[in-house]
């Protein structure tokens, strides 16, 4: 209850109990690609429109002063009326209204803004994974995606494991899995060539290049000027019985925080209320 009120997800690692915090980053966890997703286990869906309809959130709570009867902020797509079809959200450990005035802007965030959902199956690395943890996912379903695993390296220069298509004028980056467990995000240029880029910048660990490997080298490559559409937020985990991760998630998006830093804008007071109209 604690970690839900504060946007965490609370794990157990060893002896202790930590927090994970979801918020705005772009830090990414694990990179997917078709070297540890299984063949054909990919599904995706895109929408367009509000999820599930909704045209607003309502969110209530229980406020000390008032314990008998549950608060609520209201959202909507219609102004200054009541949504006929809202998401009813009762939160839980919340107590007071600015609290919960964060929690309803999230959740009204994510209905507008959750346009693309996936499933697929990963191999056993996937039991890293939690709740809100943001993964690199290359799209298995489309016939054109730009993946695959580092063979070599000679300086700044990869030799990659497919072809590298680039267009004329178009920058590109690469996002490569570290030993870590981090992903870094560089700069590339194309070369004669198709088989290998130089990197703008040397990665900051060296690269695993066993093919072997559960943790080689894997990266995704796309257009530098564009917002990678293989960005997403882990939304559940689940552990088969043949040593796989089932994994869903939906799409990764700044606008879910956009209203994480209200209060120190000065929008809303203290109290969760605007200070232009009150509401």
């Amino acid at each position: 209850i604690v970690a839900n009120a504060i946007y965490c997800e609370a794990y157990r690692q060893g002896d202790l109990i930590q927090l994970f915090f979801e918020r705005k980053t772009n830090d990414t966890v694990l990179l997917f690609n078709h070297r540890n997703k299984l063949p054909d286990s990919e599904k995706r869906h895109l929408r367009f429109g509000n999820l599930d309809d909704y045209n607003g959130v309502i969110y209530s709570f229980t406020d000390p002063e008032n314990e008998d009867t549950l608060s609520k902020i209201i959202l909507s797509d219609i102004e200054n009326k009541e949504p006929n079809n809202p998401k009813e959200i009762e939160g839980v450990g919340v107590r007071n209204r600015l609290q919960a005035y964060f929690h309803a802007k999230r959740m009204w965030s994510k209905i507008k803004n959750q346009n693309t959902t996936c499933t697929f199956d990963a191999t056993q690395e996937g039991e890293v994974l939690l709740k809100g943890h943001r993964i690199l996912n290359s799209d298995s379903t489309s016939n054109f995606t730009q993946e695959g695993f580092v063979r070599s390296q000679e300086l700044l220069v990869l030799t990659l494991s497919q072809d590298f298509v680039s267009e004329v004028g178009v920058d590109y980056n690469i996002n490569l899995q570290l030993t870590d467990g981090t992903v870094e995000n560089i700069q590339i240029s194309p070369t004669s060539n198709k088989r290998q880029v130089i990197l703008q910048k040397a990665p900051s660990i060296p690269l695993n290049l066993d093919p072997a490997s559960y943790n080689d080298s894997r990266y995704i490559i796309y257009p530098r000027n564009s917002i990678s559409p293989e960005a997403f937020i882990v939304s559940e985990r689940k552990t088969n019985d043949n040593m796989t991760t089932t994994i869903n998630c939906y799409n990764y998006s700044e606008l879910y925080y956009s209203a994480d830093s209200d209060y120190i804008s000065g929008i809303v007071n203290e109290n969760g209320y605007g200070f232009k109209n009150g509401s």
